[in-house]
């Protein structure tokens, strides 16, 4: 409980409510596509349509999700934040309890879902700023993305399509594009057109990304 409490005062300090809202939504993303099998679609929360989460049977046949430390990284390679980022490591420390230590097929916790939400917002967090910094034809996702305007510039669909193959190793599906999409757009829903609300709805659709089950699966 108390490490929970913990865990809620840091998503907090980041601002990743928001982001724990629509990366568990993104967590149940349809797994068409050569990696996962096809789920239902279940209607949830007015106007957003999402598949519906899979069960142990179709989880084993990919042997449970992730354990801590192979999402960590996973993540790191992925992005190319160190796992040794002083950020991460206290994190992750913080967490540790709360993630599988073997990939066992079984039920996901609540506990264990805002653990690796947590950790995917830290470490897209620091991935956008790295991106930034680099010329567009060098950075993994946001190559059409303009860091260095203040107003928003960008190509949603080109971004989600090279989070998807960058997280997921494979393009998304249509159904896919229209699901993150729309999460982009809630995110960036009542916000200015300026590059820091951008970067904000970026950190969502990136976390989104890689806490999915999509990953979590690999």
């Amino acid at each position: 409980m108390v490490k929970e409490l913990k865990i809620r005062h840091v998503m907090k300090q980041f601002r990743w409510r928001q982001v724990l809202a629509l990366a568990v939504i993104g967590s149940f993303l349809s797994c068409s596509g050569s990696r996962s099998p096809q789920s239902t679609i279940i209607t949830t929360g007015g106007s957003h349509t999402v598949p519906a989460p899979l069960n142990p049977v179709q989880l084993a046949g990919k042997g449970g999700i992730m354990t801590g430390e192979m999402f960590a990284t996973f993540a790191s390679t992925s992005t190319g934040v160190p796992f040794s980022d002083p950020d991460v490591q206290n994190y992750y420390r913080l967490v540790l309890s709360f993630f599988p230590t073997v990939r066992v097929v079984g039920a996901i916790t609540t506990s264990m879902v805002m653990a690796y939400v947590g950790l995917a917002g830290l470490y897209c967090q620091k991935f956008i700023v790295l991106e930034s910094y680099k010329p567009p034809a060098e950075r993994k996702a946001f190559t059409s993305v303009n860091f260095s305007t203040d107003t928003a510039v960008m190509n949603p669909q080109d971004v989600i399509r090279r989070l998807a193959t960058l997280f997921w190793g494979r393009p998304p599906t249509a159904e896919e594009v229209t699901v993150l999409t729309k999460t982009l757009m809630d995110a960036q829903a009542g916000l200015a057109v300026t590059n820091a609300e951008m970067r904000k709805a970026l950190l969502v659709l990136c976390t989104t990304s890689l806490a999915s089950i999509q990953t979590l699966l690999l």
